[in-house]
């Protein structure tokens, strides 16, 4: 097929007008105090202005969005607890208490499809003393004297092991609630209705929407601390 290529060039000339856009991210006082204003933190920090700015700024949060407590404008080189959990306390352990703690170890629980997911944690339960030695900045926990009245009930106790909670479960229930109850090869039976067995580190309860149901869970419940 005969085929024919022309080519032609010309200048178009441009109608409208170029602007200018700044994508600094930078924003001045009044979007700034607007800003803090609307999201109220629950802490700010202020860094990277001059000493004249960052005080008018560190005055506007102290008065209007977190407290004087929760704003800080720490100077060069200066460490900053930057903790977003305002409920954790640091405490010094004397030597003797620490070493006298016994951990046991929570394990995770069971993950999707059957799985388990890493980690857990260990905890252990302690009944010490708050003192603040002279000068000292963080407060120390150091052993009760002998004889010295502690807490009367533990906040838990040693993670029991699955058997020994169907035991207790199964006496709870034939005693409270006058059920019938049968244990056998790991798991307990109660009424005939309802089941409850051990899955990975999780308990499992299983059956319909009755009475018992609702009673067992409730036992079994109390049974579990959250640590």
């Amino acid at each position: 097929v005969p085929t024919k290529s022309i080519l032609h060039t010309s200048k178009v000339p441009l109608s409208c007008g170029v602007s200018f856009l700044d994508f600094g991210g930078r924003s001045g006082p009044s979007s700034v105090y607007t800003i803090l204003d609307r999201l109220r933190p629950g802490k700010v920090i202020i860094v990277h202005a001059s000493a004249a700015c960052t005080e008018e700024l560190r005055k506007f949060c102290a008065r209007k969005v977190c407290g004087e407590a929760n704003v800080r404008a720490p100077d060069v080189g200066e460490a900053v607890e930057a903790s977003s959990d305002s409920n954790i306390y640091r405490v010094a352990l004397q030597t003797e208490l620490a070493q006298s703690l016994q951990f046991v170890h929570v394990p995770p629980l069971a993950g999707p499809a059957g799985g388990t997911l890493t980690g857990g944690y260990d905890v252990a339960y302690l009944d010490a003393l708050l003192s603040i030695p002279a000068g000292a900045k963080i407060p120390k926990l150091v052993m009760a004297p002998a004889g010295a009245a502690g807490n009367a009930s533990k906040p838990f106790a040693l993670i029991p092991k699955v058997k020994d909670i169907l035991y207790r479960l199964k006496e709870r229930l034939e005693n409270a609630e006058s059920f019938k109850c049968e244990l056998q090869a790991g798991q307990l039976t109660i009424n005939g209705a309802v089941i409850v067995r051990r899955s990975g580190s999780r308990m499992v309860l299983e059956g319909g929407v009755c009475k018992e149901y609702a009673v067992v869970r409730r036992h079994l419940l109390a049974l579990h601390h959250v640590l």
